[in-house]
């Protein structure tokens, strides 16, 4: 049984004492997040007089944390350091936290902890889809569309497309394989530095969800890696089709923590105009929703994944033998191939990975 009907949940109750309890500052700041009207993190030059004494100082941090919160970044330096180097440069971390070290290094710390929790010995391995940290059923996730990248919304910020449901599809994803896909290209979306600045969004698919599809353990691994240790900030998460899975939400309600709370909409549209409608309202658009939530957009996981394996296969033999740029985005070379009008992919360089744009054709 992967779902528990005990676990903890936040109930209406518990939504209507937290929504009394918000001050105003967190409301407009939760409005404007969803809304896409936050200003991009406008974060101070680092007070250090380089990023090498930013790095020292986060080190130094690191080193006074609990053992058991730093043992997983500990063991990563013994067993890959150059790949702590170029897949957790310090400089995200510290972007991410508004440079501070203490935040930073506790942020890297847990980073490595969540990691090894979803990946396991892998986790030493790099982010890449061949000889790396997915094994082939992770890759058949990715290929079935349980995670994918949309096109950026009006306000330029990266989404994440989630699907649910699987198993009234007939198709078996082994829930450990759907974790470590979610994670993986949470992980690819945190390298783009436009998604460190300005956020990401979450969209979540969950037409025909079954008990059978969801598990307390795994969304606590997720959403923990999330809150705690990607270098990314989460502005809004868009829960669609949500009639299907009442019974997990106050569930997923209770792992996402009051933050994510603020910033969580479940969309009651009884069709696709309506969930269409629903989404546009928070600066989502039409060109750039897939077909089943109303819009226009041309999702082809297998296709991205195969240029995904393409590029990592060419640049990972060198990727981590790169000195660390700060995570910042090399410059960009774009395959553009026009078949109708449809969307295709737009791909970036991140210290020798592909990060995921789309563009119309």
């Amino acid at each position: 049984v992967v779902l528990s009907l005990t676990a903890p949940r936040f109930t209406a109750e518990d939504e209507a004492r937290e929504a009394e309890d918000l001050t105003e500052e967190e409301k407009q700041s939760a409005w404007k997040d969803l809304h896409g009207s936050q200003n991009p993190s406008q974060t101070p030059a680092p007070k250090l007089d380089s990023i090498l004494e930013a790095k020292r100082a986060v080190e130094a941090k690191i080193g006074a944390l609990h053992p058991d919160v730093r043992c997983a970044y500990e063991e990563a330096l013994r067993k890959c350091p150059q790949l702590v180097k170029t897949e957790t440069p310090v400089i995200l971390f510290l972007r991410r936290e508004g440079f501070d070290s203490e935040l930073a290094a506790q942020r890297i710390a847990k980073y490595w902890h969540y990691r090894k929790a979803i990946f396991g010995d892998k986790a030493f391995r790099p982010m890449t889809l061949e000889n790396g940290a997915m094994s082939k059923d992770d890759i058949r996730a990715l290929q079935d569309g349980c995670c994918s990248f949309l096109e950026r919304d009006k306000a330029g910020r990266t989404v994440v497309y989630m699907v649910r449901g699987f198993a009234q599809r007939n198709i078996e994803i082994d829930p450990m394989a759907l974790l470590r896909a979610q994670a993986f290209m949470l992980h690819v979306a945190s390298e783009d530095k436009r998604a460190q600045t300005c956020g990401a969004v979450v969209v979540t698919n969950n037409a025909g969800t079954l008990p059978v599809d969801c598990s307390r353990k795994h969304e606590k691994h997720l959403w923990s890696f999330v809150r705690e240790g990607l270098p990314i900030r989460i502005r809004a998460i868009h829960c669609c089709y949500a009639t299907s899975m009442e019974f997990f939400l106050p569930m997923v309600k209770q792992l996402i923590g009051r933050d994510l709370r603020q910033r969580f909409v479940v969309h009651g549209a009884r069709n696709r105009t309506e969930l269409l409608g629903s989404l546009q309202d928070y600066g989502l658009q039409r060109s750039g929703l897939p077909e089943v939530l109303g819009g226009r957009f041309y999702l082809d996981p297998a296709r991205w994944v195969q240029e995904r394996m393409v590029m990592s296969h060419s640049n990972c033999t060198t990727a981590n033998k790169l000195p660390s740029r700060g995570g910042d985005l090399l410059e960009a070379r774009r395959n553009r191939s026009k078949k109708g009008g449809a969307l295709v992919q737009d791909s970036h360089i991140c210290r020798g990975y592909s990060a995921p744009r789309f563009f119309k054709a």
